[in-house]
């Protein structure tokens, strides 16, 4: 077994573009004693502000540096190992760029369960202050600000202490101490991504883009259509915009709020709590038969109730 710690420098997005300026990675055998260590430089932009402050890399060497097309098999290879244990003290940080950069050159994600060092103190014992440089002052471990890779070895080396202190191996130390403390990267990837496109949802509302039957009309939509169901809160949006009205996310400020059916819905509860029939709650279907010509044919709608009992109706009328 082996235990594999990594770390990122410089990690920082400007919109929809994410770079980093190193990614850094050890080694250890089970007995905590380092055996590779390595740093990889990606050509990024220069830093400024807290990126500039902290940076220990030689910018030299990211202004000359592959871009990150060329060095990601590199980095896909370290966590190609069935038989490690991966350790950072900021995984989900590491995974949500990586992942970003993935995305822009149409890469498969990387899979891996990493655990995150905070907790794993955190759960060991309570400190003044959960810095890395703290913990390792904390226990009296030597952190030099200036070694090759520093971040990662100070893993290493915490991990060592607290398991000498356990008088147990690594497995021990996280059967005691990593409850909570695992990351999965394919979970960083979802919530990344979806990040993505919520803030691309998002940018469509309260505007529109022309002109149409909904004119003058103010939509919101149950919370689902910006998650699991994004792909159809896209269409939503689109449709209503396109065709004049407006979406916004606070459903008691809507005239049509569009229900996906779910009961426990909170902009559902927001709703109901308006004064009744100034919200009309619809479900997606029927949004794009508002104000169409319908076939001249009696209509049921004794199954379509909201809450409040109120029949909804197929079509909109102004």
């Amino acid at each position: 077994m082996m235990i594999v710690a990594f770390d990122s420098e410089c990690s920082r997005d400007f919109g929809m573009h994410c770079e980093m300026c190193m990614f850094g990675y050890v080694v250890a055998d089970s007995d905590f004693k380092i055996e590779t260590s390595k740093q990889i430089y990606i050509h990024a932009s220069k830093p400024t502000g807290r990126s500039k402050k902290f940076m220990r890399s030689d910018m030299e060497k990211v202004k000359n540096a592959p871009p990150y097309k060329k060095v990601r098999p590199q980095i896909a290879s370290v966590f190609d190992h069935d038989n490690a244990i991966y350790i950072s003290h900021s995984p989900e940080t590491t995974f949500r760029y990586l992942c970003c950069m993935d995305r822009h050159i149409n890469a498969k994600p990387i899979s891996c369960k990493a655990y995150d060092l905070f907790s794993i103190v955190r759960n060991y014992a309570d400190i003044s202050s959960y810095g890395l440089s703290d913990i390792a002052r904390t226990f009296n471990i030597p952190f030099r600000g200036k070694e090759s890779n520093v971040d990662a070895k100070t893993c290493i080396k915490i991990l060592d202490y607290l398991c000498k202190e356990e008088k147990t191996d690594i497995m021990g130390l996280l059967a005691i101490c990593g409850k909570g403390a695992e990351v999965e990267s394919e979970v960083i990837y979802h919530n990344t991504l979806l990040k993505i496109k919520r803030e691309r949802l998002f940018s469509m509302y309260d505007r529109k883009k022309g002109k149409g039957k909904f004119d003058g009309l103010v939509f919101s939509m149950a919370e689902s259509f910006e998650d699991n169901r994004i792909s159809s809160g896209f269409r939503i949006a689109e449709y209503i915009t396109s065709n004049g009205g407006t979406i916004t996310r606070k459903a008691s400020e809507s005239q049509v709020f569009i229900w996906d059916g779910n009961v426990d819905s909170k902009r559902l509860e927001s709703v109901n709590m308006m004064p009744e029939g100034s919200v009309r709650i619809i479900e997606s279907p029927e949004l794009y038969s508002m104000n169409d010509k319908e076939p001249d044919v009696e209509k049921d709608t004794s199954s379509k109730k909201d809450l409040r009992g109120q029949t909804v109706l197929d079509d909109y009328r102004d």
